[in-house]
């Protein structure tokens, strides 16, 4: 019997983890996909929706580029035929909002450093 791959998502509002989390199944992930101000990630039964600020429309587009390649480097290896999950990965585990948005790339130039990333909601 195949495992599921489960993922803890940290919530996020107002540019801050939350405390509060989400968990889905990676291994119904249909989509991740950027557009606009958003980066959305859907399976069977779920909807991650990552909003994005930015000076313009292009740097809150960018920025939700940036996430949506970043989210799928790090799903990759729970999800390929060798992982050995034996708990719910802990997608955003020993990140402060801070070295998120330096791991990512994420930048609002015309606001307040580490702000690029104003939501995180799963549904």
């Amino acid at each position: 019997m195949a495992l599921t791959k489960l993922v803890k998502v940290d919530l996020v509002t107002t540019d801050a983890f939350t405390g509060v989390f989400g968990v889905v199944n990676a291994s119904a992930i249909s989509d991740i996909v950027a557009t606009g101000a958003t980066c959305i990630w859907s399976g069977t039964g779920y909807t991650v929706t990552c909003t994005f600020d930015g000076t313009d429309n292009a740097e809150k587009l960018l920025n939700a580029q940036k996430f949506q390649g970043w989210l799928a480097d790090k799903l990759q290896p729970i999800l390929g035929p060798n992982s050995n999950q034996k708990k719910a990965f802990e997608l955003f585990k020993g990140y402060t909002m801070a070295k998120l948005h330096e791991e990512v790339g994420m930048v609002h130039t015309g606001g307040t450093a580490n702000t690029a990333l104003i939501s995180i909601a799963v549904a």
